[in-house]
């Protein structure tokens, strides 16, 4: 029986990751923080719900002794490193700007803990951490594939690019390691941090609420999204080859936050949204200096990596769970 570790086992991709794994026949460990977000809460809720209980542990990733420990007792097979501190499109969590520095800090510390702690005592281990498109968002490219040169003007994608170099490191040392760089990917399980969750659960209150509003920012920016499950799939495959690669997972489109809301209104049968939604210029967009726009047809022709859902299939997915949260 093949051990997988996930850091973020709670979180919307390490939670899809873990049900994948477990149909596979793993025995899956997570590592947790000590005081989870209550999205976090709630997907481990839900997975009870289910009758689906991973075997965690709590370690602060900013422990070198603390990691060591735990993959020396584990000797996990595979370890699939997606936890980290990051901020939603709209610039904020938990209702507090983030101190970028602090932020970036905690992300490179706790991906150099872990790679170290498998290359000293799982050296055999395949790993995998999650990259992110802005690592990109400098590039001044209209579209990047796995050839696109990295180039970030925010502390979590030049972060990420950092985490990126590590892997690189310990890749030349003969490990197996590898960044999947992971574009805009939805789901129910998104915190309501984000846009895409943000605009469902708002959606659906319409629905029942005519005289409900609420703001957003620029709804012209397009996005490449995807579905958080398919990018799961798609982690667990890179990492069942022989040779380590990276593989940018993105959903192949781009859609506007205005279609993504025309979608809604479609499914839910709102025909006057725009009466109901301000935009408010206070909300702060992320600027980019490219069109994040993901090309992963690599992962495509040489993984056989395929996307289950589509942007409807998506929105409709969360809304029906939305709305059954709602009843």
């Amino acid at each position: 029986m093949k051990k997988a570790l996930i850091t973020g086992i709670f979180g919307q991709d390490g939670s899809f990751l873990y049900e994948l794994l477990e149909q596979k026949g793993y025995l899956t460990y997570g590592i947790i923080k000590k005081n989870l977000s209550s999205n976090s809460c709630r997907i481990r809720e839900e997975l009870r719900r289910k009758g689906k209980e991973p075997a965690v542990l709590e370690v602060d990733l900013q422990d070198y002794e603390a990691v060591r420990n735990v993959v020396d007792d584990i000797r996990p097979d595979e370890v699939y490193h997606l936890s980290a501190s990051h901020v939603s499109s709209e610039g904020k969590r938990n209702g507090q700007t983030i101190d970028d520095n602090t932020l970036f800090k905690q992300n490179v510390s706790a991906t150099a803990n872990l790679l170290t702690a498998c290359y000293e005592a799982a050296p055999e281990a395949k790993v995998l951490t999650a990259g992110s498109c802005l690592m990109f968002d400098a590039s001044g490219t209209e579209r990047q594939d796995e050839s696109t040169v990295y180039s970030s003007q925010s502390l979590y994608g030049i972060g990420k690019i950092t985490e990126n170099r590590l892997v690189e490191y310990y890749r030349k040392k003969g490990m197996y390691a590898c960044t999947a760089i992971l574009y805009n990917h939805e789901s129910y399980r998104r915190s309501e941090d984000f846009v895409t969750r943000k605009i469902v659960k708002n959606m659906c209150q319409l629905k029942k609420d005519n005289h409900h509003r609420f703001s957003l920012g620029n709804i012209e920016i397009r996005k490449d999204w995807g579905y958080a499950k398919d990018y799961a799939a798609g982690m667990h495959l890179m990492l069942q080859g022989d040779c380590p690669e990276d593989y940018i997972l993105a959903s192949g489109s781009l859609h506007s936050i205005r279609e993504f809301i025309g979608i809604c209104a479609e499914i839910l049968q709102i025909d006057d949204w725009e009466e109901h939604i301000a935009v408010n210029d206070n909300v702060i967009n992320r600027r980019n200096g490219a069109q994040l726009y993901g090309d992963a047809r690599k992962i495509e022709n040489e993984l056989g990596w395929k996307r289950e859902k589509n942007l409807r299939e998506i929105i409709y997915e969360m809304i029906t769970e939305e709305m059954r949260q709602q009843m």
